[in-house]
């Protein structure tokens, strides 16, 4: 892996064929079904691996992880019998330890409100230098007094 520990998650690879737990080996956990997952993750991160499955039998539910899962998964193909991310009989739900896609990208945190206070002050120094650039008009009504001015003009032909 290319990220900190810290950061790397857990991400589902899908549902795979298996026989007699050949394809992962040797060791299995039995737990029940709201915990199994949380368990292999925390053994299969003990160990220092990277892949585990989780495969059903009748009602109970196994770990198989080893060091050699990340080669060994998806050796008899995929399946659909997997079931709620738990495996089924003779098929087996796969999760990798891996580094998160699209994570926050700290430098786009600081660099945005830096853009906004920039455009900002940008914005000022234009409207500033649009009053100074600006030609003054005098209006036609005074509003105060309710006088209206007239301009005169001449016409040539």
């Amino acid at each position: 892996m290319d990220c900190d520990d810290d950061d790397a998650e857990w991400k589902y690879l899908g549902c795979f064929k298996d026989r007699n737990f050949s394809a992962i080996s040797p060791i299995r956990l039995q737990s029940s079904f709201r915990d199994i997952i949380e368990k292999c993750q925390n053994y299969t991160t003990d160990q220092g691996w990277t892949v585990f499955g989780i495969e059903k039998i009748f009602i109970d539910h196994f770990c198989v992880s080893s060091q050699e899962a990340v080669t060994t998964y998806d050796q008899f193909g995929e399946s659909v019998d997997c079931k709620y991310g738990r495996g089924a009989t003779d098929a087996m739900s796969v999760y990798q330890l891996a580094c998160p896609e699209g994570g926050v990208n700290y430098s786009y945190v600081i660099a945005i409100p830096v853009c906004i206070l920039i455009l900002v002050v940008l914005i000022g120094v234009v409207s500033v230098q649009w009053e100074f650039c600006a030609v003054k008009r005098e209006p036609l009504d005074d509003l105060n007094t309710g006088n209206v001015r007239t301009h005169n003009r001449t016409s040539s032909l």
